[in-house]
């Protein structure tokens, strides 16, 4: 019995010693234990080959459309790295210049320092501006699902005023990146979808990155989730509040879509995993001019134009909109893409996620995550032990369950593993990076592992 085997193959293997496991059982034993905790996908790409890609949960979760390598996601802030790159191009092309101070492009808008503040500043978040998407008492945090126009756009910027005098530091300004959406728009006389279209997504044939439009899982769109009554956002938005903006489904809450008409060039594009490495290899290749990559890896700080500085040669950009988190991390050699349709508080984000992939891919070692454990009565844990019988077939075999009264053991054979309890009912065996959980009243016992589960019963 395959997965039976699996169980007790891996906890051999990691007695006998981990560091043996190639990348492969490393990220598998990783997202394994993921399963269920989140869902995303996630592909890491060397040398321009994929060496390992994988998809967890669903797009939809009460019609149980299950995410794949073609599940398209909401990628939040990436989409400043998109804008980055054609704002470098306009400017490349003559259409305008770095040093253009905000009063060409909006004469008529009083906003703070605008003689002063320029196109370059905007790119690399030091205006001054203050982002009124990330403000606690910003009309965003219940106004996200309307629609919004330019004009009231540019008013609540206006309104927000100026939080520090241009170019005396660096703080991050969804505002600005709004700004750069105008302003592309007025040089290029296109709209801001028709603009990423000619530079970036035709030229680079990224086939599922576009605009946001209403989410569709039926044509591969994935919809975003929560499983906490507060969901804190570091880029689009700051809270959503349940049930406002949240439909309950068993134990994920639906987050109802963001308007794009709000983060327009800093937040509205969806895409893949798989897109979003064709496009950091694009920007690492020097694809757009090595003039472009060049200003956009001039780092003052952590911030570049459009990227983030993540040190010893690793740059991209991170992003959180609704309870979509995304994350893209490129060096010369490697791309790491994360995209998650969840947000928990007990699990990591993507930008977690993808650290510890890219550092795995780079040689280093990667812990799976670890989820706190709970301590059990000996009345919660007796009815949980005893035999129970999987069968495959003609084939069957028994593992046994046993406990001291404070802990409760895997037993096959000689093989005596130390389970952590999750939940009363849910187990993890850390060595394995397998779960476990009872089905107390149907007496059924479910055992998952690398994507697999089975199903046993209890022997009376």
């Amino acid at each position: 019995m395959k997965i039976i085997a699996l169980v007790l193959l891996s906890i051999a293997i990691c007695v006998t010693g981990c560091n043996k496991l190639t990348l492969k059982q490393k990220l598998d034993a990783y997202f394994n234990a993921l399963e269920g905790r989140l869902m995303c996908s996630v592909i890491v790409q060397q040398g321009g080959k994929t060496i390992y890609q994988r998809s967890l949960g669903y797009a939809d979760v009460e019609k149980q459309i299950t995410a794949d390598s073609l599940t398209r996601y909401h990628i939040g802030s990436i989409t400043k790295t998109f804008t980055a790159v054609c704002a470098l191009k306009a400017a490349q092309e003559g259409l305008l210049s770095l040093n253009d101070p905000l009063s060409k492009f909006f004469p008529e808008a009083q906003i703070a320092n605008k003689e002063i503040i320029t196109v370059d500043h905007l790119l690399s978040h030091r205006s001054g501006i203050h982002d009124i998407y990330s403000d606690e008492e910003s009309d965003f945090n219940t106004l996200n699902t309307k629609p919004q126009t330019r004009e009231q756009l540019i008013d609540r910027i206006v309104n927000a005023g100026s939080d520090f005098a241009p170019d005396s530091a660096s703080v991050y300004s969804n505002s600005g990146y709004v700004l750069l959406t105008f302003i592309l728009e007025k040089v290029y006389q296109k709209s801001y979808p028709e603009i990423i279209n000619s530079i970036i997504i035709k030229p680079l044939s990224l086939t599922n990155t576009r605009y946001s439009t209403p989410i569709d899982p039926s044509s591969g769109d994935a919809y975003s989730y929560s499983d906490t009554a507060l969901v804190t956002s570091e880029s689009i938005g700051r809270r959503l509040s349940l049930p406002d903006s949240a439909k309950m489904l068993s134990k994920w809450s639906l987050i109802y879509q963001t308007d794009p008409s709000w983060p327009l060039g800093a937040g509205a594009l969806i895409s893949t995993p798989a897109d979003l490495a064709r496009f950091g290899s694009a920007i690492a290749d020097g694809f757009f001019g090595k003039e472009i990559t060049r200003q956009m890896r001039e780092f003052n700080g952590e911030f570049g134009r459009g990227l983030f500085d993540y040190q010893q040669g690793c740059y991209g950009h991170g992003g959180t909109i609704d309870a979509f988190t995304s994350s893209l991390m490129i060096d010369d050699s490697t791309v790491v893409a994360v995209c998650c349709n969840t947000l928990s508080m007990s699990s990591p984000m993507a930008k977690d996620i993808s650290r510890a992939v890219y550092d795995a891919a780079k040689g280093g070692k990667i812990e799976p995550p670890s989820y706190q454990s709970i301590t059990l009565t000996p009345e919660q844990l007796d009815p949980l032990t005893g035999s129970y019988k999987f069968t495959n077939g003609t084939e069957q075999q028994i593992l046994n369950f046993v406990t001291d009264g404070k802990t409760l053991y895997l037993k096959a054979g000689i093989i005596k593993v130390e389970m952590y309890a999750i939940t009363p009912t849910q187990f993890e065996i850390k060595l394995g990076n397998v779960f476990v959980t009872f089905d107390t009243p149907n007496k059924k016992i479910i055992i998952l592992q690398d994507g697999m589960s089975i199903e046993g019963v209890k022997v009376e």
